[in-house]
C-alpha cells in the first residue's frame, strides 16, 4: 500500500485524478465490504421498523454470528458476498439454511429447515 500511496502522490502532483483505496484495521478495502450488514431484532415489527436493535455487526467473510437467545428477526445484507447460511446449532454447525445473497428483507429466525422440518437459526455465516 506504502508504493500504492507514494505513486499516486506523485500522479497527483502532476494533475491525474487518482482514488485512493481506503483500508480499515485488518487490511481490508472498506468500499469491499462497507455493505454487509446483520442485525438483530426481538421482534419482527421491530425489525421491518428498524427500530430497536439488540445487535447489529458489520460482518467479515467466513465470521460466524451467534444469534442471541432474545433475537425474533433478523436482517441481513450480503454486500458483495455470494453465500448467507443461517445455522441450527451454535458456532455454524448442526442444520443448514441458505439463504439468497443480497438481501431478502427481514427474516424470522424460526425457518424450515430442508426437510426436517422447524428449527431456530442460532449462528449465521456470510462469505
Amino acid at each position: 500500500m506504502k508504493a500504492y500511496a507514494l505513486i499516486s502522490v506523485a500522479l497527483l502532483a502532476v494533475g491525474v485524478p487518482v482514488t485512493l483505496a481506503q483500508e480499515d484495521a485488518g487490511g481490508e478495502q472498506l468500499d469491499t465490504r462497507a455493505a454487509q450488514k446483520f442485525n438483530q431484532y426481538a421482534l419482527y415489527s421491530d425489525c421491518r421498523t428498524d427500530e430497536h436493535i439488540l445487535y447489529h455487526k458489520a460482518p467479515r467473510s467466513g465470521e460466524c454470528i451467534k444469534i442471541d437467545e432474545k433475537t425474533g428477526s433478523f436482517f441481513y445484507n450480503t454486500g458483495g458476498l455470494k453465500t448467507a447460511i443461517g445455522y441450527t446449532a451454535e458456532g455454524c454447525h448442526g442444520g443448514k439454511k441458505f439463504f439468497p445473497a443480497g438481501s431478502d428483507g427481514c427474516q424470522p429466525v424460526t425457518q424450515r429447515i430442508g426437510w426436517t422440518g422447524i428449527a431456530k437459526i442460532k449462528s449465521f455465516k456470510m462469505s
